[in-house]
């Protein structure tokens, strides 16, 4: 059944009237836009909510032990409590590879005065260097030794 549109008359008696639907019409043209509205009142604030607990801050943070590659650490707090927790270090590594020789560095400047060294120990005539007697000796003894060219070289 075909909607009905129902008309007031100018005497007000109301008249059912078949609707005719037609296709659908091409969208018209955007309106102008209307103005912006007064700005509402401001409302009034909510009433303040209860203070919340003190909270807990940290004091200090302490290493207090170490076995082996582990660190354990404590935290005291503001209200005296306290926790741990540990940090595990890695093993050292292999060393490196030797590094290149570097540039000779500058003369350094000259040091103090040393203090003066122990007394040297001083020779004993006849056991630390030779007397006359052996000098002569040996003299004697090498002149022995060597061959005599008509007469160059006599004893003593």
């Amino acid at each position: 059944m075909a909607p009905i549109l129902r008309v007031r008359d100018e005497n007000g008696n109301v008249h059912d009237v078949p609707a005719l639907i037609g296709p659908k019409g091409d969208t018209g043209e955007q309106g102008i836009q209307g103005a912006t509205g007064a700005t509402g009142t401001a409302g009034t604030n909510g009433t303040d909510g209860e203070d919340g607990a003190d909270g807990k801050g940290v004091v200090s943070v302490t290493k207090t032990n170490t076995v082996g590659l582990t660190d354990t650490y404590t935290i005291t707090f503001t209200d005296d409590s306290t926790t741990t927790f540990n940090i595990v270090n890695g093993a050292d590594g292999q060393d490196g590879a030797t590094g290149a020789t570097g540039d000779k560095g500058d003369t350094g400047e000259k040091g103090e005065k040393g203090t003066d060294g122990v007394d040297g120990y001083t020779p004993q005539k006849g056991v630390d260097y030779y007397t006359d007697d052996d000098k002569a000796e040996m003299v004697s003894a090498v002149l022995a030794t060597l061959p005599v060219y008509d007469g160059e070289v006599e004893s003593v």
